[in-house]
């Protein structure tokens, strides 16, 4: 039987691929509702983008990612 895919799990094996996404590569992500969002570097403002996704996408919790350039190898165990 063949394995489902969310929408975020689509978009993240997409991003962690490095065949698209150049703009976050080397950046924390936030990921929910099959879109990705560069974290800000300032803590409060990242606080309150992750309170506006929650508000804008109710029921589903956000993923926080790191998205390593190409030329950074990570063990991704699933």
């Amino acid at each position: 039987m063949a394995e489902t895919l969310t929408n975020n799990e689509k978009l993240l094996q997409t991003l962690f691929s490095g065949k698209k996404g150049k703009k976050f590569f080397g950046k924390h992500v936030v990921v929910i509702g099959g879109k990705a969002t560069i974290l800000p570097s300032n803590d409060q403002q990242a606080a309150r983008l992750i309170e506006k996704l929650e508000e804008q996408y109710p029921g589903q919790t956000p993923q926080l990612v790191f998205i390593p350039r190409p030329e950074i190898y990570i063990l991704w165990i699933r």
